[in-house]
Formats: C-alpha cells, sequence, structure tokens
C-alpha cells in the first residue's frame, strides 16, 4: 500500500519543513511531495537543503489552493499512489500513528470516498484563550446549511473531553488535511481550480458525495492546526474576503436547490451596491461584468 502527502507550500519554509519531519516519524512512512506555489522567498533552498530526499514540484507561477493541490495529485496519481492526502504545512503531527488511523476506515470500507482526522489548534493560535488544559477542536467534521450556503465545523472552539471519539458522517472534509482512495479522484476527479482558495474542500467534497460515496472524520487521527498562517492575509483580509464571497455564490448556483440560488441571486444585487470593495469585485469577476 503506497501512500503520498501532498504539502503546498507558499513563503513558509520552516512550518514545510517542519511538517515534513513529523511526517517522517509516522509508523506509515509516506511518500512526501512538496509542491511549492511559485514562493516568492527561498521556500525552494531551504526545503531541498532540510530534506533533499523527497519530490519538490515547483510551479511557474501561483495556482492557489486547488491548483497546487492538483499538481501534487496528479504527480500521485502517476506514481501509483494507492491513498492520497492533500495537506497544508501549518500542521503539526505529534501522533505516531496519525497516518495508519486516517487510512485504515478506507482500506475496510471501499465506499468511503474521503476522510479527515480530528484537528486541533496548536497551541497559541486558538480563536479565543482558553483556560483549558486540554486541547481545543478546530474541526470535528463539517456542516453544509444549504439553506444559506454557510459551512461549519463541529466543535470548533471547544475542549477535548472525548465528545468525538468514533467515525463520523460529515458534510465535507477540510482541506487542511483530506485523505482519499486514488480510486476516488481517477473517478470523481481533482479539485475545481476556478475556485482557486476557498470552499475548494467543500466543492470536491460535494462531488464525492453525489457520486455515492462517504465523506468521514476519523477522531482516532488527531493532528494540530496553526490557524491562519497561510500568506493570504488569514481571516477577515481582503483576499479572504474575495474569494469566500465568490466561490459561496459559485457553489451555492451550481449545488444548491433553486429557492437557495433565487435567494442567493437576491444577495449578489445588494451585495453589488452595498457591499465591500472586495465583495463587488468578487460578484462582477463573477458574472465577467
Amino acid at each position: 500500500m503506497k501512500v503520498s502527502v501532498i504539502i503546498l507550500n507558499f513563503n513558509l519554509p520552516a512550518d514545510t519543513i517542519s511538517l515534513i519531519s513529523d511526517l517522517k516519524r509516522q509508523s506509515l512512512r509516506p511518500e512526501i511531495v512538496v509542491v511549492d506555489n511559485r514562493s516568492t522567498d527561498d521556500s525552494v533552498l531551504k526545503i531541498k537543503k532540510a530534506h533533499s530526499d523527497i519530490a519538490i514540484l515547483t510551479q511557474p507561477k501561483n495556482l492557489g489552493v486547488a491548483g497546487g493541490y492538483n499538481a501534487g495529485l496528479k504527480f500521485a496519481l502517476e506514481h501509483e499512489s494507492d491513498y492520497i492526502i492533500a495537506s497544508n504545512n501549518d500542521l503539526i503531527i505529534e501522533q505516531k500513528d496519525c497516518l495508519k488511523n486516517l487510512i485504515s476506515p478506507m482500506v475496510k470500507d471501499k465506499s468511503i470516498g474521503a476522510c479527515g482526522p480530528l484537528i486541533y489548534f496548536a497551541k497559541g493560535y486558538e480563536y479565543h484563550k482558553s483556560k483549558s488544559k486540554s486541547p481545543i477542536i478546530w474541526y470535528a467534521g463539517g456542516k453544509i446549511d444549504w439553506d444559506n450556503i454557510l459551512m461549519s465545523h463541529h466543535g470548533v472552539d471547544q475542549p477535548d473531553q472525548g465528545q468525538f471519539s468514533r467515525v463520523e458522517p460529515t458534510d465535507f472534509v477540510t482541506g487542511a488535511f483530506m485523505a482519499f482512495p486514488a480510486k476516488i479522484l481517477r473517478e470523481v476527479g481533482l479539485f475545481n481550480e476556478s475556485y482557486f482558495a476557498y470552499l475548494e474542500d467543500a466543492e470536491l467534497s460535494t462531488r464525492i458525495s453525489r457520486a455515492g460515496y462517504k465523506l468521514i472524520i476519523n477522531p482516532t487521527a488527531k493532528i494540530y492546526h496553526k490557524v491562519s498562517q497561510t500568506a493570504s492575509g488569514g481571516i477577515g483580509g481582503g483576499f479572504n474576503d474575495y474569494y469566500i464571497t465568490r466561490n459561496r455564490l459559485k457553489f451555492g448556483l451550481q449545488y444548491a436547490k433553486w429557492r437557495t440560488k433565487l435567494a442567493l441571486l437576491r444577495e449578489t444585487a445588494r451585495l453589488l451596491f452595498t457591499g465591500r470593495e472586495n465583495q463587488r469585485k468578487a460578484i462582477r469577476d463573477l458574472f465577467r461584468f
């Protein structure tokens, strides 16, 4: 069984180097592929110096999250991987059996199309300060509100008290650490590159689900996330505002029921006049006017 982990890097070589070291300590040793998304610093040189034994795919331009992941997924598929994980680089993996635990349900049940781990906030990166000695949950599965086209994480901001201990279904698997059987990607396709960043994970999850496969969260696999460390500026920035607005509308107009689509079109008209600058630009770009 061959498992590949695709790590997306953009100007954060220290995080990428650290994650590679974590992956090399896994009981299930994966093939590690770094996709450098046209970093403007010396990321590639630093990563090569620290880990000369891994594959690094340098892109001629920034392809976004979706396109960057796809470059690595195509590489893994061409090299006959059985299971592939798309991974952010701002993660910490302390659990030695994390990959083994994550992959195990998909090996046993061929109807599973994608699987995610239980993800905690890395210490110091929580949205809110907590006095709890237990790790704080960032993702324990996700829900899509199909009436409003809003995505939310189960368990977010909760201390882990064992409330998420079993494999459970989820509406979407987060793209922060998203595992697939290779055969699913060959059947359903890769990330939709027109999304560039944000909701690309929900869109692919929806295609997998509507093809008849299960999406699950497996809390026996645990990782930590240094939330909002990407070079996009993080939550609340202009980049975030633009792509969340555009991609939420794009996703809803493709997959939602008609009543919700009509509500989204009314919202679109309102935002064109009253929205923030990046929201108005997102709508103009989506509809090309």
